[in-house]
């Protein structure tokens, strides 16, 4: 099976500064079947539609509006997992 990474860093300034404004430096990363890809891709346009939500979000600074996406993004990953293992996946 393939995937597509996609990661995302938090506070790298804590390898380049004196003073950072944090202690740790987080990095996460999403591995997405690349099988999946369209379709995943459709559903995070239909949710940001939906919600009037463009840009990118930040996590740190969620709206209502973007805490209603955040929600819907949760319950369509079981909806794509459940898929995925429907498919032999996983």
């Amino acid at each position: 099976m393939e995937f597509e990474v996609y990661c995302d860093e938090a506070h790298p300034d804590v390898l380049t500064s004196a003073s950072p404004r944090a202690r740790h430096l987080m990095i996460g990363s999403l591995w997405l079947p690349a099988e999946l890809r369209g379709e995943i891709k459709s559903r995070i346009h239909a949710l940001r539609q939906r919600h009037s939500a463009w840009g990118e979000i930040k996590w740190t600074k969620v709206s209502r509006n973007i805490g209603k996406i955040r929600a819907a993004a949760l319950w369509e990953r079981e909806t794509c997992l459940a898929a995925l293992e429907r498919r032999g996946g996983r």
